[in-house]
């Protein structure tokens, strides 16, 4: 199969649809349907103005840094868990019970606890993303012989 070929079976669904979208755009006026170019433009707008840095950067931040707090915490506790039996047949009940409870409900706690702030947002985060590297981390390390 030649490039030209891979080509036109990787982009050719693609290009139909925007011209589709193109034309169908500028033959009938819908209001649930924008125009490319006005989408297209406010995209611009948003991902590459003066909010980008005060919008996209902090919750970048935000995530990156719940993320890495996650990873650190969820692969040593995973690991001193699942390497000590007496610990994981204590704690695993109260990690399973846990995992089960959605962040969000955790929300209006943290803002009694913590305020409306970075803090609280990336505490959700933690716990958000904790529990499924925790669980992985025991699950890997009990794999091991």
């Amino acid at each position: 199969m030649t490039l030209l070929k891979k080509a036109a079976d990787l982009l050719g669904l693609p290009i139909i649809l925007l011209a589709t979208w193109f034309i169908y755009t500028d033959l009938y006026a819908n209001f649930f349907i924008p125009k490319p170019l006005e989408l297209f433009d406010r995209f611009v707008d948003i991902w590459f103005a003066e909010r980008f840095l005060s919008d996209v950067i902090p919750s970048l931040y935000r995530l990156l840094a719940g993320l890495g707090i996650s990873i650190v915490i969820g692969v040593l506790l995973g690991v001193l868990v699942g390497s000590v039996r007496w610990l994981r047949w204590l704690l695993e009940p109260l990690f399973e019970f846990i995992r089960a409870v959605p962040s969000t409900i955790l929300i209006p706690v943290l803002l009694l606890l913590i305020g409306i702030n970075d803090t609280m947002k990336i505490t959700l985060i933690v716990l958000s993303c904790m529990w499924p590297i925790l669980l992985n981390t025991i699950d890997g390390i009990l794999g091991i012989e």
